[in-house]
């Protein structure tokens, strides 16, 4: 049985604020709460990949020590993603290491970052929401963890974007303090003047958790609660802004906009030219710094080191001195004057990303948006509550001046719960309440959500319609055409298939760019570890499905055969596509299917109880339908019983049985 606090909820779900709160009133003891974090990495890891070293039994040895068991230290591996560390242990724990253990903090282990932290290359490590994607970098295990239930709180360093990005790609809190006001020493060092320590977290008050364990002080003492109403917010491009995708802007409009409806003065404002030269200031200092950085390494084994980070010591890019010097003086003179102009405001607003997290692990994406802020040294915080087209998450960054970064730490609290309840985050509604499509705690939320720009959905399905299945009337079916039938076969889980999915899907948002609404992978492939038949299963929304003339002709010129229509069954369309075998349902925004269909992934993903017993229906299911011959449909019709149950459990963890019923 899953650990579960007083309330219900899974411990591993609990924030660090709330599991102190517990350990210190004597409800919960560190190893209780452990063994549950253990629990769900043993079984989230396996996909989302986000550790590079972990030790359960020395985990819960020392959590029994803070229990008041006595325990030795141990040392771990610090290894930088680089086999030229390979198994390296260092005896002396860093700076911001000992100030944690110092704090009585439990270290659950190390989790990934890409080489030396550099920009260059992913890590093994997987984006939890959708494991074909980057979870962002160089901290990508800290925030693929952090994000995935598997741990409250994760450090992580900032050259680039190492820190904000991440944040933004796993729907999650990150700071990036004001640079130096955490101790490097004992850190491997890429830049001096760039490299700064930062946090992550799933609420803004375990990042306020890790600042007072650090000692993170402004000059002025910040009041108890911050308020919007009232206050005055800059929203910032930048000159990277055209890089920009759809996402971004549509985040960005909608947060200054969200801040306007509570009562907030918001004033877009363009940065003096001479802002312009920080992007490319940025990348002077970085490579300059490198070069110095990473000597050592390329003296002793050149081969053992990435061709991208060899080309800062070999200065491929031929930066010269001079150059340096502009730059380490051009930022610098730029560090007071955005103070200037950053105090007139409660925070600034700008983007946290260029978009969703891309495709693939190869790249952990641009860090277009945070190289400014963090030559300028300023402290940014990542804000979540937005998705964009793939349904993917997407946050802000709010900025303030330097050392102020506790009363960015109230600002990001307010605005945080604003956005998270209002800012775009897929929600199921139940009557006065709203769950996010991952989470288990109900919050008061708006009861109407923007996908995009300028499209304005309807509400989600209420949860009565959530759990109400509408059962389809064969009559009601229209036949378009047909297809040969393909006999109900269950394999093993394919790593290929996200790869397949993202092969169908480029072919789908070529043919109707910005006709896609949302589109997602379902069904059993969408399922890491998952057996099934070896067909991709796709939902893809529209604006109309009934407008068949919008969509339907550019489908089929992509390849995709219209097999039937179901107007009476949330106006489903359903087509065809060949090679990979793929299944394409077309719905409106409100239809309850999708969100069924999502809840029923995602909770596959996280219960391995369920998804045994699943994958043992399918395989007696299909077994017994090829034997007699039938057809798919007769398939689909024996494992509807498991289906349905699934489903039942589904909606008790979420509160949706209550909130349907009135009870």
């Amino acid at each position: 049985m899953p650990h579960r606090t007083a309330i219900g909820m899974e411990l591993h779900r609990s924030t660090a604020i709330q599991a102190l709160s517990s350990i210190r009133d004597g409800s919960l003891t560190v190893e209780e709460y452990v063994r549950s974090i253990l629990a769900r990495i043993q079984e989230r890891d396996p996909a989302v990949q986000a550790w590079e070293y972990l030790d359960s039994e020395y985990i819960i040895r020392e959590a029994k020590r803070l229990d008041q068991i006595p325990l030795h230290e141990r040392d771990m591996p610090t290894q930088h993603n680089s086999p030229i560390y390979y198994k390296d242990a260092p005896k002396l724990d860093a700076g911001s290491i000992i100030v944690l253990r110092q704090a009585g903090a439990l270290i659950l282990g190390k989790t990934t970052t890409t080489e030396f932290a550099s920009t260059k290359g992913g890590p093994k490590t997987r984006n939890p929401h959708d494991p074909t994607r980057t979870p962002g970098g160089s901290s990508s295990g800290s925030a693929a963890a952090v994000g995935d239930f598997q741990a409250p709180i994760a450090l992580g360093s900032q050259t680039g974007g190492s820190t904000i990005r991440p944040g933004s790609f796993n729907g999650i809190y990150a700071l990036k303090p004001t640079w130096n006001a955490i101790s490097r020493e004992g850190q491997k060092i890429y830049s001096l003047t760039l490299d700064t320590i930062g946090f992550f977290a799933r609420c803004v008050e375990d990042l306020e958790l890790m600042a007072d364990l650090f000692g993170l002080e402004d000059d002025q003492a910040q009041k108890d609660q911050f308020e919007v109403k009232g206050a005055k917010f800059a929203v910032v491009k930048t000159v990277v802004w055209p890089e920009a995708g759809p996402g971004t802007v549509s985040a960005l409009e909608t947060g200054a906009q969200l801040l306007m409806n509570h009562g907030a003065e918001v004033e877009a404002i363009e940065l003096p030219a001479e802002f312009d030269q920080a992007p490319e200031w940025h990348r002077v200092l970085l490579h300059s710094e490198g070069r110095v950085t990473f000597l050592p390494e390329y003296r002793l084994a050149k081969e053992k080191l990435s061709p991208f980070l060899a080309g800062h010591v070999e200065n491929v890019d031929g930066i010269s001195r001079a150059s340096q010097l502009e730059a380490y003086d051009g930022i610098a003179a730029l560090r007071p004057k955005m103070d200037e102009i950053a105090k007139k405001y409660a925070a600034i607003l700008t983007p946290s990303v260029v978009d969703e997290a891309p495709v693939g692990i190869e790249s952990t994406g641009s860090p277009a948006f945070n190289s400014i802020w963090t030559a300028l040294h300023t402290p940014v915080i990542n804000i979540p509550g937005f998705k964009g087209t793939n349904d993917m998450p997407i946050g802000l960054s709010l900025v303030a001046p330097r050392y102020r970064d506790r009363h960015l730490l109230a600002v990001s609290k307010t605005v945080g719960r604003i956005f998270e309840s209002e800012g775009g985050i897929a929600l199921i509604q139940a009557g006065e309440r709203t769950f996010e499509m991952r989470d288990t705690i109900p919050r008061t939320a708006s009861l109407h959500y923007t996908v995009r720009t300028n499209i304005q959905l309807s509400p989600m399905a209420s949860a009565l319609e959530v759990t109400t299945i509408l059962e389809c009337d064969e009559k009601d079916v229209e036949i378009i055409s047909t297809r040969p039938l393909k006999p109900p076969k269950i394999v093993e889980y394919r790593s290929e298939w996200p790869a397949m999915y993202a092969e169908v899907e480029r072919r789908i948002r070529q043919a109707l760019g910005d006709r896609v609404i949302l589109i997602q992978h379902v069904g059993s492939t969408s399922v890491p570890g998952l057996p099934a038949k070896d067909v991709i299963d796709i939902d893809l929304v529209v604006a109309d499905p009934g407008d068949e003339e919008s969509y339907v002709p550019d489908l089929q010129a992509a390849g995709f055969q219209f097999i039937l229509r179901e107007p009476a069954w949330y106006q489903h369309r359903f087509f065809h596509f060949e090679e990979p075998y793929t299944n394409l349902h077309v719905f409106g925004s409100d239809s309850a299917e999708l969100v069924r269909h999502r809840l029923f992934r995602d909770w596959l993903r996280e219960h391995e109880d369920d998804r045994n017993r699943y994958t043992e229906m399918k395989r007696e299911a299909a077994e017994v339908t090829s034997a007699a011959g039938e057809s798919v449909q007769r398939y689909n019709e024996r494992k509807e019983p498991v289906v349905r149950d699934i489903l039942r459990r589904i909606f008790e963890a979420h509160g949706l049985l209550n909130s349907s019923t009135g009870a």
